[in-house]
């Protein structure tokens, strides 16, 4: 039984780290392409607290002339002549009447479900395993702001289709937030959070990267601005400075301080870069977020 479990355990995390998550915002309506027979993972950034389901219209394929037509299929009618109030009326009824519907706003469980739906134990995934071609819509309740539908269109798989299998929706409404969090510590703190981000590569919450690499040449160096980080009061400024000449350059802070620059961090301590060395240079500014 461990055995199994220890199975079940590294397919899923096999599954997750093969596939190449394809971020999109995150929306009040979501239509969303997944390939039949195959499983699809949505990941959503908050946890799912209910669920509902449409039912499930299913296509049907007809071959006409070696090409695939989709056709959607629709009950057979027939009609009925029945006398009502002393007239006779022509009713329109369908030869499926009286079969049984599952569409009572829950997904069939049972193996002939033509999609099975599996939210993961932490609330914030979905996985989907069609085996139909159709569409159908998936409500999801517990974003704070509103319902999500999820407009979902089963399509056939193709060899060299670019529809992903690992959709991840972004909350472009929280980094303010988050920025907001980021920024109300001190100033101080503030200044040292956003220089170490800048040594690890790693972009603090809900700030906004522009990748520059604009050159500018000077006697001896070159500059290069790599990238900028802005968030809501603060901004991130990272250079690449390269000695040109033959000797060490001496690499001082002044460089670099500005109208509205609060620090500078230079990499090499000890300030002298060598002959066609290079070192990393951060400057942290005043920035104001546009309205």
């Amino acid at each position: 039984m461990l055995k199994n479990l220890a199975l079940i355990v590294f397919s899923s995390i096999l599954f997750i780290s093969v596939c190449e998550a394809v971020e999109y915002p995150l929306d009040r309506s979501l239509n969303i392409k997944i390939k039949n027979n195959t499983t699809t993972v949505l990941e959503f950034p908050f946890l799912i607290t209910d669920k509902g389901f449409d039912k499930f219209k299913k296509i049907k394929s007809l071959e006409d002339n070696d090409e695939i037509i989709p056709k959607i299929e629709t009950p057979d009618i027939k009609k009925e002549i029945k006398i009502i109030d002393g007239k006779q009326v022509i009713v329109n009824k369908s030869r499926n009447e009286g079969l049984s519907d599952s569409s009572n706003n829950s997904m069939p469980t049972n193996s002939k479900a033509p999609i099975k739906v599996t939210v993961s134990s932490n609330g914030n995934v979905v996985e989907l395993k069609p085996n139909e071609l159709g569409t159908t819509k998936i409500i999801l309740w517990g974003y704070k702001h509103f319902p999500i539908m999820v407009n979902l269109e089963v399509v056939k798989s193709e060899k060299n289709d670019e529809l992903t299998d690992y959709y991840k929706f972004l909350d472009y409404k929280n980094p303010k937030e988050d920025v907001v969090n980021f920024e109300s510590s001190r100033h101080e703190t503030v200044i040292k959070k956003l220089l170490k981000s800048g040594y690890t590569e790693q972009k603090p919450s809900g700030y906004d990267k522009k990748i520059v690499n604009e050159v500018q040449t000077g006697e001896g160096y070159q500059l290069t601005l790599k990238s900028v980080l802005t968030g809501r009061n603060y901004g991130l400024k990272s250079y690449e400075f390269q000695n040109l000449s033959l000797e060490d350059f001496p690499l001082k802070e002044d460089m670099f301080y500005d109208e509205g620059v609060y620090s500078v961090s230079i990499e090499n301590l000890t300030k002298k870069v060598k002959s066609n060395e290079k070192t990393r240079v951060f400057v942290v500014f005043r920035y104001k977020e546009p309205e």
